[in-house]
């Protein structure tokens, strides 16, 4: 990280760069000091986020998740399976119905994979 919490003579604290051999920041409170580096995680966490959606929209999932990779349906599926709700939205091709087993729901014509019914499948 390169930065050090100093707490300077009169009680407040100071940001110290051991890149920059400066400090950043000076006379903070804790408060102060916990914004500083929560905006600057934030900031970092953007751009990290922009670039994995970038990648998504150049290259496809599979170069960000590889073989881990899911299409919306595989993970709708999931997510009703393990007892989400069903995501309503505008261009849903398929149709979903309660699972008569477990009572999640579950896509129309597959088979449900709540840990009960894979579990009593199994049996």
């Amino acid at each position: 990280m390169g930065r050090q919490i100093i707490t300077q003579p009169d009680g407040l604290f100071a940001i110290y760069s051991t890149v920059s051999d400066s400090f950043v920041a000076y006379d903070c409170t804790k408060q102060d000091v916990i914004d500083y580096f929560v905006n600057e995680a934030a900031e970092e966490m953007a751009q990290r986020i922009s670039t994995t959606l970038r990648q998504i929209e150049d290259e496809g999932p599979s170069f960000v998740y590889r073989q881990f990779a899911l299409t919306f349906e595989e993970a709708n599926d999931n997510h009703l399976g393990n007892g989400g709700e069903p995501i309503r939205f505008e261009g849903r091709d398929w149709e979903l119905e309660i699972c008569p087993d477990c009572g999640n729901h579950k896509r129309v014509g597959v088979e449900c994979i709540s840990q009960h019914c894979l579990i009593m499948r199994d049996e």
